[in-house]
C-alpha cells in the first residue's frame, strides 16, 4: 500500500498540470491544501509560506470589518 500511494504521488508531481507545491510543504501554515491554493495557485517563486503574526492578524481583522476604509492601510 505505501508503494502504491508513492508512485501516485510522483505520478501527481510530474503531470504537467500539477502545482509546484504539496500542503506539507508548509508545516507552520494551519490551511488546508484548497486554501493554500486559493491564495497561491501553481506556486511560481514561493519559497515558504508564513502565518500572520497578532499585530498583522489585527489589522486584517479591523480592515475587514471596516469595509475599505483605508484606515488600516501600510506601507
Amino acid at each position: 500500500h505505501y508503494a502504491q500511494e508513492l508512485r501516485q504521488l510522483l505520478r501527481q508531481r510530474t503531470e504537467s498540470e500539477a502545482g509546484l507545491w504539496t500542503a506539507v510543504d508548509f508545516p507552520l501554515v494551519k490551511a488546508s491544501a484548497q486554501q493554500l491554493e486559493k491564495v497561491l495557485g501553481r506556486g511560481e517563486g514561493v519559497e515558504d509560506v508564513y502565518p500572520l503574526s497578532p499585530l498583522q492578524q489585527g489589522l486584517l481583522f479591523h480592515s475587514l470589518l471596516e469595509g475599505g476604509s483605508g484606515v488600516y492601510v501600510e506601507q
